[in-house]
């Protein structure tokens, strides 16, 4: 039997289920489940039985008291989410989750203490206890920690922008070399110009690896080999459409690449505000998918940018065939069009994706998000039925 594809997006601390038709080019709708706090990322098992979840009531600039890794079982005929033992606390907000190749362990990444936190994956899927192991140092503002096939860990941070009264932390990359959940350090690279780094996402071989600077909106691409990094991207590209017009709150996003391995996409983000009669309206910036295509040395070549219909594409995901994405715009922002002013809501945009790679609009979603219960992840999961 042909595998089915859920799309799962989460508005705050609810998870909503879709049904993924890849042919139509469409979503529907068929359930939620409420966790104990807000989403902050989730992560499938490769099987897509298990979505692990890392949940908090904190959020950007507050700490929250509330935190949990979680298990909730994906059905296999029907993709509801049920959960799946109980759920383990973790010490403060989690930033992101990934898992280890093997499925063994999570991989919990937390921003403000800039660290990493192993927590093992038991037999049945349940959420284990921590590793026991010396504090793994992420660097400033950690956001993402991802294995390659190897068996390397590459650790992204993001940094501190520089203030009036402070220098600020740049952005780096953490390698450690990894055995059977224990994390030894062995390099780490620290970005010029005070750039900070958001998400990173491996080539199609694993030999290179393709790194978002969110605050700088650029590409670098280094080389990996033999669990080292180049100690300087070989490449390096701009993520904006007009780089020399940068407005004020851009910044770059997450990066995914298509099945086919031969394109790279990376969100652009903004959503500054300013000031229309007293309303407070979108003041300009771009918030679109930039689309690259890689030639056979892996060098990305920026071949369009395209509007995401929203404002602040946090997470995107593409399925296995590479003919559709599904691009999530966590809120609902205020534009001034013509003098008039009017909401664009937050929402699920699905686009489809051609042959070459680039993107053409197919339809929206609307969500009920708002700034204050904003949809913080979406993803898709492909499971056998």
């Amino acid at each position: 039997m042909a595998d089915k594809i859920g799309l799962y997006a989460a508005v705050n601390e609810i998870i909503h289920h879709y049904e993924v038709d890849v042919a139509g080019l469409a979503l529907d709708e068929r359930g939620w489940v409420t966790v104990p706090a807000r989403v902050q990322y989730a992560w499938p098992n490769q099987a897509g039985t298990v979505l692990y979840v890392a949940a908090s009531d904190g959020g950007p600039g507050r700490s929250g008291t509330t935190h949990l890794l979680s298990a909730y079982a994906i059905d296999p005929a029907t993709g509801a989410l049920s959960v799946h033992g109980p759920s383990v606390p973790i010490p403060e907000r989690p930033i992101h989750v990934s898992l280890t190749i093997d499925g063994r362990y999570a991989l919990v990444t937390f921003n403000r203490s800039a660290m990493i936190e192993v927590y093992r994956i038991n037999q049945d899927g349940t959420v284990g206890d921590k590793v026991d192991q010396p504090v793994i140092d992420a660097g400033a503002y950690a956001h993402q920690a991802r294995q390659a096939t190897d068996g390397t860990v590459i650790a992204v941070g993001l940094g501190n922008p520089a203030m009036t009264d402070a220098a600020g932390d740049p952005g780096t990359l953490s390698v450690f070399a990894y055995d059977d959940g224990k994390f030894e350090p062995t390099q780490r690279l620290v970005m010029p110009d005070n750039l900070g780094l958001r998400h990173m996402e491996f080539s199609a071989d694993q030999s290179l690896i393709y790194v978002v600077v969110e605050r700088g909106n650029k590409l670098f691409t280094y080389t990996l080999t033999n669990g080292q990094l180049s100690s300087e991207p070989v490449f390096r590209n701009e993520t904006l459409a007009e780089p020399e017009d940068v407005r004020a709150g851009q910044h770059a996003g997450t990066v995914h690449l298509h099945p086919n391995g031969r394109i790279l996409y990376v969100a652009n983000r903004a959503s500054a505000l300013t000031q229309a009669n007293g309303v407070p309206v979108f003041a300009g910036g771009e918030n679109n998918i930039a689309v690259f295509r890689l030639d056979n040395s892996g060098e990305p070549d920026l071949i369009q940018t395209i509007d995401t219909a929203g404002f602040e594409a946090r997470t995107f995901s593409i399925d296995p065939s590479g003919r559709m994405m599904v691009i999530g715009n966590q809120i609902p922002m205020d534009v001034r069009v013509d003098g008039v002013v009017t909401e664009v809501p937050a929402g699920l945009v699905v686009f489809r994706v051609k042959e070459d790679g680039t993107l053409a609009l197919a339809r929206a979603y609307h969500t009920d998000a708002t700034p204050e219960r904003p949809m913080f992840w979406t993803g898709m999961v492909v499971r056998s039925s």
